[in-house]
C-alpha cells in the first residue's frame, strides 16, 4: 500500500520515526503520532508503535494511521492483538448473567483446565485452524468421553 505525502508531511514523518536498539542488539524503528484529545479526560492521545524491522515498514504503518486519523476512522483497536484469555474475560462478564451459578462454575472450570491452559496465551488474530485442530485432537485423547 503506497501513500502520498506532501513535503511538510514527509519532514514531520521523518522526525517522528526513531531508530532504537533492542536489548539483544537488533536495530528497530518506532514512532508516536498525535491522535487527538480524549472526550472523557481531555488528555492528549498518542498512538505509539514499535518493533518495525525497517524504516519503510514503520513509514507504511505511520502513513496508514495518519490517513485514518485524517479521515476520522482511527479507533486504536485496528492493530491491537487480543489474547484468548483477554477475550474470555470480556465474554465471561456478559455470559455470567445468563446462566445459573452451577453452570457458570462448570464453564469456568473447563476454561481454566483446558481452553485457557492450551490456548490462553495465543493471540486470536494469529490462531490458525491447524492449531485449533491439534488442540482438539489433544483434548479428544485426554478428556473423558462423557464431556
Amino acid at each position: 500500500m503506497d501513500f502520498l505525502f506532501n513535503q511538510n508531511d514527509l519532514t514531520s514523518t521523518t522526525r517522528d520515526i526513531k531508530e532504537y536498539t533492542t536489548p539483544s542488539g537488533k536495530k528497530r524503528y518506532k514512532f508516536a503520532i498525535y491522535v487527538g484529545k480524549s472526550e472523557v479526560t481531555g488528555e492528549s492521545i498518542q498512538a505509539r508503535k514499535r518493533g518495525f524491522k525497517s524504516y519503510e515498514d514503520a513509514l507504511k504503518c505511520y502513513a496508514l494511521i495518519s490517513s485514518k486519523i485524517a479521515d476520522n476512522t482511527y479507533t486504536g483497536l485496528e492493530i491491537k492483538n487480543h489474547k484468548v484469555s483477554d477475550v474470555y474475560r470480556v465474554w465471561l462478564d456478559s455470559y455470567k448473567d445468563t446462566v445459573k451459578t452451577s453452570t457458570l462454575v462448570n464453564v469456568k472450570q473447563f476454561f481454566k483446565n483446558h481452553i485457557l491452559k492450551d490456548l490462553g496465551s495465543y493471540y486470536i488474530e494469529r490462531l490458525t485452524p491447524f492449531k485449533c485442530q491439534r488442540v482438539a485432537q489433544k483434548w479428544a485423547l485426554e478428556l473423558p468421553k462423557n464431556i
